[in-house]
């Protein structure tokens, strides 16, 4: 594929990449790529399980939302074999508390 090929085929993907809300989960969920993930911990934890990270994917995002005042945590776990900044999960523990994961590599995602 040549060099204006690729690129244009970089731009329809960039343009393809948008955030997606498609529901309030009061349960475990399973994310996806380019999702805002909003959890209803009012009655009870969540956790929500990240995507395989494919080597397309670097560079994708999952946002984690606590849609209440609770401040029930949501816990947030990455694949077998994969961490978020080192870890085997992440937590959102604040009411109204949020978080954007980053796949950095096919096993790393990071918290910003």
């Amino acid at each position: 594929m040549d060099r204006t090929r690729e690129s244009v085929e970089a731009l329809r993907e960039q343009r393809a990449q948008r955030w997606k809300v498609t529901q309030v989960y009061e349960a475990d969920c399973q994310a996806k790529m380019w999702e805002v993930v909003m959890c209803n911990v009012a009655t009870g934890a969540i956790e929500v399980t990240l995507p395989t990270i494919r080597t397309r994917d670097v560079g994708k995002s999952v946002a984690i939302y606590n849609d209440s005042s609770s401040a029930t945590a949501i816990t947030i776990i990455p694949p077998d074999g994969v961490k978020i900044d080192g870890s085997d999960t992440h937590t959102v523990a604040a009411a109204w508390g949020t978080v954007t994961l980053v796949a950095l590599a096919t096993t790393k995602w990071g918290a910003i």
